[in-house]
């Protein structure tokens, strides 16, 4: 797409130097919102962790020396009054116990207090493997014991004797009158747990710091990427400074952003929007459609109008089976040089192209604007676009045919859709007429209704008008064939080389074809001539005008033709002295098999002896049948 030549001054000139770059400003700033953030839910976490632990620590001691209180008997207890009953069988089994629930728990020492009638006390079992004797005093006394004393467990941190400094539990041991007559102690090492939270403390900071600087690292990398991004749609920007915009952009920063808003106002000053809109725009949506957006910024509202328009339906015919021998590729090649040689020459008749449908076509003649006369151009569009495809036909080498229906109604024109997509469009039965006359054409016909034939009275030349039943449509449709356009465009159908059809004997069965399907009632008839294109039947029945059937005969003994698919052009009487009808078909479909059988047959057509022996093994093959 070329760009329009730069108009008036070029203001552009170098960006100013960078004194703070944006890519700085928001690594620091997102790096540090983000360390932030980091930090305080690290602390948070490893506060409530912590305080977690320190209860579950607690729990654990205190539940441990009330579980060994539970098990120490209170009235045996009492009897161990002096040194001497350290040498008696049960003293030695609970110290022996006591030992074992040391390493069993990850304690420094358990043991029992008692105290006397003064209130003092003094140790009397002990898991160490020097114990204390019965009633060795203590002196570092802490208000936890007389709190255990009374009954309560209790529990101290960091409790200091002439060892070092312990985490006690202190659980009461009672008689079976019970009453609490001694403590049971249980001691952990406080310098031991103080090392593991302060290594959990410093590896907290580690893993804190390590995210601080990733999320600053990863802060300024996306700061980095962006700032890159954006240095090269500055780039980009001042590659098209070719132009006039209406606006311009007023950016005061001196980073990045600012530059980009240099550049875009120089790009501003030479490039010509309405061109340019136009040109890209266009490639989408017809000229006229996006004239009337950009003259009438209102016109993108939803609805419509009421418009007197005429509708052009084309349908390209035996693409389907060219397309399954050309494969996809070569195929779409080939429609869209179709459809670039029929967008010509509607064109230059003033048509819209509102939609493509496959291979078929949807033109608007008299909108979005009328231009007068849109049904004369509508008929001389159709006859121009049959005389392109035959061009199109002997450069290409193919045998394309397309059929047109043409017909004018009042319509509903305007946006149709939503606010977030939409089209400009035209909504009406006069469009489903049109496409009803289409699926009625037969090759390469134009098909024209009744009231676009009143307009165009005197100024073409058609067929006899006839009468059709379409599906839906509760009133028969009056149509007629156009052949030529006259003044000022003076247009004909082109000459089409006619095939010579083979005069044939060849009883055939009809099912005629409602809609898209079959029906099951088989009729008679009898092939009387024959080609690749037309079929010339006699019946007993009378079939109506443009109505489908489905053909069934015997070619040859050996040979039989079932899938031919053809569409009634004209009915007359019998003449040949036999009641019934004289029925022209045009064959619409035909297989590559049968396209060959018939036309091996039409190459026989000059030996007679050869169709004579044909039709005597046909007819025998039929009586012993």
């Amino acid at each position: 797409m070329a760009i329009p030549e730069t108009t008036g001054k070029d203001t552009s000139h170098p960006p100013e130097r960078l004194l703070f770059p944006l890519w700085a400003k928001l690594g620091l700033f997102y790096g540090a919102l983000v360390s932030l953030a980091i930090a305080g839910i690290g602390l948070y976490n490893f506060h409530t962790e912590e305080r977690r632990e320190e209860e579950l620590y607690r729990s654990k001691l205190v539940g441990l020396a009330s579980t060994m209180a539970g098990v120490i008997d209170g009235d045996l207890h009492q009897t161990f009054r002096s040194a001497r009953d350290q040498q008696r069988p049960e003293f030695q089994r609970l110290a022996a116990w006591l030992q074992r629930t040391v390493p069993d728990n990850d304690l420094k020492w358990t043991g029992t207090i008692t105290r006397d009638e003064h209130g003092r006390f003094a140790y009397v079992l002990d898991s160490a493997i020097q114990p204390q004797p019965v009633g060795y005093p203590i002196f570092d006394l802490s208000p936890a014991h007389a709190q255990a004393y009374r009954g309560e467990p209790a529990f101290v941190y960091g409790l200091r004797d002439e060892w070092g400094t312990w985490d006690v539990a202190f659980a009461p041991v009672k008689n079976r009158a019970g009453q609490v007559v001694a403590l049971v102690e249980v001691d952990a090492d406080s310098d031991a747990r103080d090392l593991l939270w302060a290594t959990r403390r410093r590896n907290l900071l580690i893993s804190l710091m390590i995210g601080v600087l990733l999320a600053l690292a990863g802060s300024i990398a996306f700061a980095r990427t962006l700032s890159r991004h954006l240095s090269s749609l500055t780039s980009s920007a001042q590659e098209l400074r070719q132009g006039n915009f209406e606006q311009t952009v007023d950016i005061q920063t001196r980073d990045e952003i600012g530059v980009l808003g240099q550049a875009f106002n120089s790009m501003v000053h030479g490039l010509k929007e309405r061109e340019f809109i136009r040109e890209t725009f266009g490639r989408y949506v017809d000229n006229e459609v996006v004239a009337k957006i950009l003259e009438d910024p209102q016109s993108l509202r939803l609805g419509g109008e009421e418009r007197t328009v005429t509708i052009l339906i084309s349908d390209l015919r035996g693409f389907t089976s060219l397309s399954e021998r050309l494969g996809p590729e070569a195929m779409v090649a080939l429609l869209n040089r179709y459809f670039s040689r029929m967008a010509e020459v509607i064109a230059q008749y003033g048509g819209m192209i509102d939609e493509f449908t496959g291979d078929g076509l949807i033109v608007l003649f008299g909108a979005p604007t009328p231009r007068g006369e849109d049904e004369l151009r509508a008929a001389a569009c159709a006859v121009a676009m049959q005389r392109a495809l035959h061009l199109f036909n002997a450069e290409e080498g193919l045998e394309l045919e397309m059929g047109i229906g043409l017909n004018t109604g009042q319509v509903i024109a305007g946006n149709i859709g939503s606010q977030r997509r939409m089209k400009w469009g035209v909504v009406g039965d006069p469009i489903n007429l049109a496409a009803r006359l289409e699926s009625f054409t037969v090759g390469s016909q134009i098909l024209v209704s009744e009231h676009t034939l009143s307009l165009l009275a005197g100024r073409v030349e058609t067929g006899e008008v006839q009468t059709i039943r379409a599906k839906g449509k509760r009133e028969p449709i009056r149509c007629a064939y156009l052949r030529r356009v006259g003044a000022p465009f003076d247009l004909s159908l082109p000459e089409v080389r006619r095939e010579q059809p083979v005069t044939v004997a060849l009883p055939a069965t009809c099912y005629r074809i409602q809609g898209k399907q079959v029906e099951e009632e088989p009729l008679p008839g009898c092939v009387t001539q024959l080609s690749t294109r037309q079929v010339r039947l006699r019946t007993p029945w009378r079939p109506e005008p443009l109505a489908s059937l489905k053909l069934r005969f015997q070619l040859t003994p050996e040979q039989l033709l079932e899938e031919l698919y053809a569409k009634v052009v004209e009915v007359t009487p019998d003449t040949s002295g036999e009641a019934g009808y004289q029925v022209d078909l045009r064959l619409t479909s035909l297989p590559e098999r049968e396209r060959g059988l018939i036309q091996q047959r039409l190459a026989a057509a000059d030996d007679p002896e050869r169709l004579a022996a044909e039709r005597d093994r046909l007819a025998l093959s039929q009586t012993e049948g």
